[in-house]
């Protein structure tokens, strides 16, 4: 009976820390007490903390990378998906999971794309490519501009957010916030397999 105690609260601690994102100040809450229109979705081999349907075209817009190019909304084209995963270079969770973004971008066939948008860039920005270096992404993390502030950033309660953008730059398929409780890259992958098949 002893060993299924240790069991079981080893089970809930590892639930508890999957399920833990970042809120705009900086503060790393559990996401399991969110707002009641956003449901938990659970993956068999992993977890994403809050998941909500929005649906919204992105405008034109034109953005900084971290690698000195341009990102503009006709990038979207090239692809019938691109994951786009907001982040803070003060956001634990989020720093956590770039090796697996990094993982999910080698996987992704060529239909498919992942960026990321760095919401501090503009305060932060030496140290948020100081840890994109350290862990060699080679996906485009956008600094934001008026239009991602406004239209992307501005919709964001909590970090890591992701969000689904089609090749017309309309954001489909569900909000997730937080981090998969563990094979995040194969989640995502599975996350987005799903939001395409529903695009059809």
């Amino acid at each position: 009976m002893r060993k299924f105690g240790k069991t079981f609260l080893l089970l809930v601690l590892v639930i508890t820390i999957s399920l833990t994102a970042c809120d705009k100040k900086g503060e790393e809450k559990n996401e399991l007490s969110g707002q009641s229109e956003v449901s938990d979705v659970s993956k068999e081999d992993g977890a994403i903390a809050r998941k909500t349907p929005v649906h919204f075209k992105i405008s034109d817009f034109e953005a900084e990378t971290f690698s000195d190019e341009k990102f503009t909304k006709e990038d979207f084209a090239k692809y019938d998906l691109t994951m786009i995963n907001v982040w803070a270079s003060w956001c634990g969770p989020c720093i956590g999971e770039i090796p697996a973004l990094q993982e999910l971008k080698e996987m992704l066939p060529e239909n498919m794309n992942i960026i990321t948008i760095n919401a501090d860039a503009h305060e932060s920005g030496d140290i948020s490519r100081e840890i994109l270096e350290e862990n060699n992404v080679t996906f485009d993390t956008l600094i934001p501009e008026e239009v991602l502030g406004l239209e992307i950033l501005s919709n964001v309660q909590a970090y890591p957010t992701t969000i689904f953008v089609d090749r017309d730059g309309n954001v489909v398929g569900e909000q997730l916030r937080g981090v998969p409780a563990s094979n995040v890259a194969e989640v995502y992958f599975e996350v987005m397999k799903e939001t395409l098949e529903g695009l059809k």
